[in-house]
């Protein structure tokens, strides 16, 4: 085989791998759908409850922070206000000056349910995409040239805590990848969570 034909071949397989890892995964990839729109529809409740005791004035229920040196407490802030923004839109019909100070009055925007419907698709289908990619690549350097029969995927809702993959390979090899919660310490002594996916055993 040439090298050429060698690069085509591993191109195609992986995308074939990745198309099975994908097919493998699909109740998960439901299942992490409708979480994330659930999510998605309490924060809404909240901005809302939120934004009522504000008389609806967004400038009001989520002021723009200031830096005080805490950092962290800035950024969470900036970010929060952000996610606000994105279940909102202008209300044009109050004016923006009212009592001698600046206003920023909103509305939900009216195809909430829509957009949660469409965040949480694009959520899901992100996660799984990058999952699956990587996955496929780890199986192609165990694997080699040979072809993925099936995969089997065991893990419920959430492939980067305790789940397992199973690859048959044509050539009778099982290979069993693992994904599980790791905790290390960064080199100014803060934890932090990995989620790698080893290649357990090959059978």
């Amino acid at each position: 085989m040439n090298v050429e034909s060698k690069i085509e071949k591993e191109k195609g397989q992986a995308m074939t791998t990745t198309e099975k890892i994908r097919e493998a995964m699909s109740d998960a990839e439901t299942t992490i759908r409708e979480r994330v729109a659930t999510l998605m529809a309490k924060s809404a409740d909240a901005i809302e409850q939120r934004l009522g005791e504000c008389d609806f004035d967004f400038a009001a229920a989520y002021p723009y922070p200031q830096s005080t040196g805490d950092y962290r407490a800035y950024r969470q802030q900036v970010a929060q206000r952000s996610a606000a923004s994105r279940y909102v839109k202008t209300d044009s019909s109050r004016p923006s000056y009212q009592g001698g100070r600046n206003h920023q009055y909103v509305l939900m925007r009216p195809d909430l349910d829509e957009y949660i419907v469409k965040e949480a698709e694009q959520a899901a289908e992100s996660m799984l995409a990058s999952y699956a990619a990587k996955l496929a690549s780890k199986i192609a350097d165990r694997g080699g040239d040979h072809v993925v029969e099936r995969i089997l995927y065991d893990g419920g809702a959430s492939p980067w805590a305790h789940s397992k993959i199973v690859v048959y390979l044509d050539d009778g090899r099982r290979l069993v990848f693992r994904t599980r919660v790791i905790i290390n310490v960064s080199k100014y002594g803060k934890l932090f969570n990995q989620w790698p996916t080893r290649f357990a055993s090959c059978g």
